[in-house]
């Protein structure tokens, strides 16, 4: 006999109410953020000011009612009414949305299957003995739908209309730990609701038993059919050994090729005009995944059309080995996976030269000529021969006794020479500093080979470190402006705050040195520059001073002859007569003409100075960073989790980010995207002076951010001497 546990129904209220209203507001947290996302990227991507505009005052108005929602969604969750409605349409005017809010729900109790139904059977339980405590459909799916639905009329309805159409991917099918979670919580205080009988009562009816005797008499009829139909592997074999024999493709080299283009290719050639040809699944799923390794390497841009050719012939020998043997999708040392691995090396490496290449054709076509012989193929001596061919000479395979590099370090090797010839032709003829070198030796060059062997030469951080190995040759050879500097010494921070930097092989000592010594130089350099900059701009405002002082103490100088030849009309003057002959023929006569000025040497004016490019000098310096009236701003204004215009360069566009450190002790501010991924790093004083300059600002306009700028920088600008 079970003792039934005293029920507190007040304090299952209690608990209930917290566990769904933790649960509740996390899923809200995501629904609202999510869409601020996507109304973000819509701004983006809008070239209207106008609607840009109208987008950025969504966003602002779904910050602010956002915990209005939240705060009204919770208090009716909690106390919903007796019976909710699930006439959606009379809750939200529009008919289309109101069935999908019919499948959320559907969509919703299937996935969450029979935690739902034993959390509504035990509230339904509690309500029947507790009707004053437990309130009928608390926190049920339809009790949080109405709910869900009467609070959308805060919003505007562009975004009430987007906030019901993802109320099913964003927030309900979410909700399944808190269903979870709630049902434990019951079982713990006494909530068990009796348990229906699974005994046969007799309910079954003779025409019920009948409709289920043929629906398994159907079943197992059409499993016989299938198998009747279905090839066996030994007749798909003795296919695929004629192809072979043949020298055809089962599909041939397109320029889009895929796994199901490959299986319809194979059933068509084992089909006959009386019997088409079926594959048991197990064989299908075989053809399938053979079909994707050949498409991953035939669609792959980077592998040498070659190289493409001689994989695309290999076709009928692999998915015979596929097929005859388990070991080629189960082991990655495969001989005949390692010789697709290895012409995929071969086929992508830039370096490569063109006699290699060349003699992989003749490889192939020797090995398809004895495959046809084999059962099954045997490919170790195709991968002994293809690995001593990219060695660069024709030799005899190593006995086993001998130490062969492994498949990991021949990789490390290749990254390593791809990115020395990179580093090589990125540089020329110009050179490095001493300093800059050790740096690309010690740490771009290895974060580069770490990036090419784990993501390829497509992502972002590939990219990140080719351009800082051209930005420190520049600052080497030709170093611009002061900002260019500043901008590569944050490019220096971002690149050793990838992850790569921090694991267990790397050394700290000989990272931290190389890091300190860049910054270092770069700032010599940037220094240096600010010197030329002052030194000129001083030239540029003393030249017209000292051109005016020397103007000033020359005598006048007689009134210029050619003068009055451009007073006089142009017949005057004969017009075979050459310009000397013409200022002659009209220069004063001796006899009126005054006595000569004593000659004295007129000092030669300087050269013209010419316009050098303006260097933006910031004003404050990493002391007044330190300031604690400044680093009280920077956590109020900045550090607030708003989002800001960051600006980064002239002509370039600002950046929408967020502020999400800053490192006093490095003097950067690190600034985070939508999904919290650093995304840019800046000197703390750079971005305070852009700050100060208004280039960049909040996204929102904030008149205490304002003024209270406007004091701090007024105070700064009044210590400085």
């Amino acid at each position: 006999m079970i003792t039934r546990m005293k029920v507190n129904a007040e304090e299952i209220k209690s608990n209930l109410d917290e566990l769904a209203q933790a649960a509740l507001c996390s899923a809200l947290k995501v629904l609202f953020s999510e869409t601020e996302k996507k109304l973000f990227v819509r701004a983006e991507h809008s070239t209207s000011s106008a609607d840009k505009n109208k987008i950025l005052d969504q966003i602002h108005h779904l910050k602010r009612t956002a915990e209005q929602f939240e705060r009204g969604f919770i208090a009716q969750s909690s106390l919903p009414e007796k019976t909710p409605s699930n006439n959606w349409y009379r809750l939200y005017k529009n008919r289309a949305l109101a069935i999908q809010i019919e499948d959320m729900i559907s969509h919703a109790r299937a996935k969450f299957g029979i935690e739902l139904a034993q959390y509504e059977s035990r509230i339904k339980w509690l309500n029947k003995n507790y009707p004053d405590l437990i309130p009928d459909n608390l926190y049920t799916l339809p009790a949080l739908v109405t709910a869900y639905l009467i609070h959308t009329a805060l919003f505007d309805s562009v975004t009430q209309e987007n906030l019901v159409r993802i109320l099913g991917h964003q927030f309900l099918n979410k909700l399944e730990p808190m269903y979870i979670l709630m049902n434990d919580l019951l079982i713990q205080n006494g909530a068990l609701p009796e348990i229906k009988s699974m005994r046969k009562g007799g309910g079954s009816s003779a025409l019920d038993d009948l409709l289920e005797e043929m629906a398994l008499s159907e079943a197992s009829l059409s499993e016989e059919l299938l198998q009747s139909r279905t090839m066996a592997k030994a007749d798909v074999l003795v296919q695929l050994q004629g192809i072979l024999a043949a020298g055809e493709q089962l599909l041939p080299k397109k320029s889009t090729w895929t796994a199901e283009a490959f299986y319809r290719a194979l059933l068509k050639h084992l089909s006959t005009a009386e019997q088409p040809a079926e594959l048991a699944p197990k064989e299908t799923e075989t053809v399938m995944l053979t079909g994707t390794i050949f498409s991953g390497m035939l669609n792959d841009r980077l592998i040498n059309p070659l190289i493409k050719t001689q994989i695309a012939q290999l076709q009928a020998a692999i998915l015979y080995t596929a097929l005859f043997d388990d070991g080629f999708l189960s082991l990655a040392k495969h001989p005949a996976r390692a010789v697709l691995n290895k012409l995929a090396i071969i086929g992508s490496d830039p370096a490569q030269n063109a006699e290699t290449l060349k003699k992989i054709p003749p490889l192939i076509d020797a090995f398809l000529l004895n495959a046809a012989k084999e059962s099954p193929p045997n490919f170790e001596p195709l991968l002994a021969a293809i690995t001593t061919a990219d060695q660069g000479e024709f030799r005899a395979p190593q006995s086993s006794d001998e130490v062969q590099p492994t498949q990991a370090q021949t990789l490390i090797s290749r990254s390593q020479q791809r990115v020395g010839e990179l580093v090589r032709q990125e540089g020329g003829s110009q050179t490095l500093h001493p300093v800059s070198r050790q740096f690309v030796e010690q740490i771009l060059a290895p974060f580069l080979v770490h990036i090419l062997m784990a993501h390829g030469r497509q992502c972002s951080e590939w990219t990140q470190g080719l351009n800082l190995l051209q930005e420190l040759i520049e600052a080497d050879n030709h170093p611009g402006s002061a900002k260019k500097i500043l901008a590569s010494i944050s490019h220096v921070y971002e690149l050793v705050d990838y992850p790569f930097f921090h694991a267990d092989g790397v050394s700290v000592d000989l990272f931290g040195s190389a890091i300190a010594q860049i910054v270092e130089h770069l700032e010599s350099i940037r220094s240096r520059v600010n010197e030329v900059a002052l030194a000129d701009e001083a030239s540029a405002k003393s030249a017209p001073a000292h051109t005016a002082a020397v103007a000033a103490a020359s005598p006048p100088a007689p009134a210029p002859v050619v003068s009055a030849l451009a007073q006089k009309s142009p017949t005057d003057v004969a017009p075979s007569a050459s310009p000397v002959q013409a200022i002659t023929a009209h220069a004063p006569t001796p006899a009126d003409s005054p006595k000569p000025a004593p000659k004295t040497e007129t000092p030669t004016p300087p050269p013209p100075v010419e316009s050098q490019p303006t260097v933006e000098l910031c004003r404050f310096s990493l002391e007044t960073m330190a300031d604690p009236r400044t680093r009280a701003f920077m956590q109020r204004f900045v550090l607030n989790g708003d989002w800001l215009q960051i600006f980064t360069a002239d002509g370039a566009a600002l950046r929408r980010l967020k502020a999400h450190q800053i490192n006093q002790e490095l003097g950067t501010i690190n600034f985070s995207n939508r999904n919290g991924e650093i995304a840019l790093v800046l000197p703390l004083v750079q971005f305070f002076d852009d700050l100060a300059l208004g280039r960049s600002h909040p996204v929102f306009d904030n008149a205490a951010f304002s003024k209270a700028l406007a004091q701090l920088v007024e105070a700064l600008d009044a210590e400085q001497p």
